[in-house]
C-alpha cells in the first residue's frame, strides 16, 4: 500500500504536468480565443491539483509506516509543502509569462524575458519552499538563531536575487504605447517592479548583517502576495473569457465588459483577511476588525452594517433589471405602433430608464433602513 501511495504521488507530481501540457496544446487547437483561455486555465490548473494529491498520497504513504519521529514528520510536512509551492509557482509563471501566444498576459515581454519570468517564478516558489522546510524543521528541532541564520541566508539571498529578476521584469513589461487605455496599469506593473525589487535588496541585505527574522518577514510574505496577485490575474483572464463566452462577444467586447472586472474586484477584497494573515496579522486582530465592520459603519444617527448594504443590492438590482424589462418592452412591442417618431420614442425610454433607476436607489435605501436624512446631509455640505 505504502508503495503504490508513494509511487501515485510520483506520477502525479512529475508526470502529470506533462500530460496536462498535452492536452492543453490539444485544447487550443481545437477552440476559439475565449474557450482556448478559459479551458486551458481550468485544464492546467489540474496541474496544481494533480500536484497537491500527489502530496497527500506521499503523507499517507509516510505516515502509515509509523517510523517516521517528530523530527521525520515534520521533515515530511515541510518536503511536501515545499513541493506544493514549487507545482504552484511554476503553473502561475506559466499562466504571467505564457509560453504560447493564445494565454493573455497583462506584461509586454518577448519570448526571451519570458522565459527568463518562468524560471525566476520557479525558483521563488522553490526557495520560498526551502525556506518554509527550515521553518518547519525549526518547529521541532529548534536549531537556535544562530545555525537557522546560517542555514537560511543562502537561501534568502537566492530569493532575494530571483525576487529582484522578477521585479525587473514586471518593470521591463509594464511598457505602454503612449496615450493609450492601459497606460495606468502599466504604470501599476512599472511601480509593483520596482518594490519588489526594493523589497528584494533589503530583505537580502538584513539577511546578511544578520537580522534573518526582518528578513524573513519581508521576502516570504511578499513572494507569496506576488504569486497570489498571479493567481488573481490569471483568473481575470479566465473569468473575461468565461463572460464573452456567455455573452457571445469578441475579444474586444469581453476586454471592454465590466461584469468580470467587478468579479475579479469583489474577489480582491475577500482575499484581504487572508494577505493580511501572510503578513503577521493575529486571528484575533481580524476577529475584532470583522466585528466592528459588522457593527456598521456610523453615519449621522444611524449606521450601515453590511447587511444592509446587501439588502440595498439585492432590491436594487431587482429594480434595475425590471427597469431595463419594461424599457425593452416599450421599446420594441410598445412605441413602434405609436406615431411617436424615433428621437421622441428613444426619449421616452431613456426617462423611463432614469425615473427607474432612481426608483429602484430610494427603494433600495428605504429596504436596507438607511436614513436619507444622513445623506441630505451630506450632499448638502457637498452642494
Amino acid at each position: 500500500m505504502c508503495i503504490r501511495d508513494s509511487g501515485g504521488s510520483v506520477f502525479l507530481v512529475f508526470r502529470g504536468p506533462r500530460l496536462i501540457e498535452h492536452w492543453l496544446a490539444r485544447i487550443e487547437t481545437r477552440s476559439d480565443e475565449h474557450g482556448s483561455v478559459l479551458y486551458g486555465f481550468l485544464l492546467s490548473f489540474g496541474s496544481v491539483l494533480m500536484a497537491m494529491a500527489g502530496v497527500s498520497l506521499f503523507n499517507v504513504a509516510l505516515i502509515s509506516t509509523g517510523i517516521l519521529g517528530d523530527t521525520g514528520r515534520s521533515l515530511a510536512i515541510g518536503i511536501n509543502t515545499a513541493i506544493l509551492m514549487f507545482a504552484v509557482a511554476r503553473w502561475l509563471g506559466g499562466r504571467l509569462f505564457p509560453q504560447r501566444g493564445s494565454i493573455p498576459s497583462p506584461l509586454i515581454l518577448d519570448e526571451r524575458q519570458k522565459a527568463r519570468a518562468r524560471t525566476a517564478s520557479t525558483s521563488v516558489g522553490l526557495l520560498t519552499g526551502l525556506l518554509v522546510i527550515l521553518g518547519i524543521l525549526n518547529l521541532t528541532v529548534n536549531f537556535g538563531t544562530a545555525k537557522l541564520g546560517v542555514l537560511a541566508l543562502p537561501v534568502m539571498i537566492l530569493l532575494g536575487l530571483s525576487m529582484c529578476r522578477v521585479g525587473g521584469l514586471f518593470h521591463a513589461g509594464g511598457q505602454s504605447v503612449e496615450g493609450s487605455e492601459t497606460q495606468f496599469a502599466d504604470r501599476v506593473e512599472r511601480l509593483l517592479g520596482r518594490a519588489v525589487q526594493l523589497v528584494a535588496i533589503v530583505g537580502s541585505i538584513a539577511a546578511v548583517i544578520g537580522f534573518q527574522n526582518l528578513a524573513g518577514g519581508l521576502l516570504v510574505p511578499t513572494a507569496i502576495s506576488l504569486g497570489f496577485l498571479a493567481f488573481l490575474a490569471s483568473l481575470h483572464f479566465a473569468l473575461r473569457a468565461g463572460y464573452g463566452l456567455l455573452r457571445g462577444l469578441d475579444s474586444t467586447g469581453a476586454k471592454q465588459a465590466l461584469a468580470p472586472v467587478l468579479a475579479t474586484f469583489v474577489l480582491a477584497l475577500g482575499s484581504v483577511p487572508f494577505l493580511a494573515l501572510i503578513w503577521g496579522a493575529r486571528g484575533s486582530d481580524l476577529g475584532e476588525a470583522w466585528t466592528r465592520f459588522t457593527e456598521g459603519i456610523p453615519l449621522g444617527e444611524s449606521s450601515i452594517s453590511p447587511g444592509d448594504l446587501l439588502t440595498f443590492a439585492v432590491v436594487f438590482a431587482v429594480g434595475y433589471g425590471l427597469t431595463r424589462l419594461v424599457q425593452g418592452t416599450l421599446r420594441t412591442s410598445v412605441l413602434p405602433r405609436t406615431s411617436l417618431d424615433k428621437g421622441g420614442r428613444n426619449a421616452i425610454v431613456s426617462g423611463l430608464g432614469y425615473l427607474g433607476v432612481t426608483i429602484a436607489a430610494v427603494a433600495g435605501i428605504t429596504a436596507a433602513g438607511i436614513d436619507l436624512s444622513s445623506f441630505a446631509i451630506i450632499i448638502g455640505a457637498l452642494g
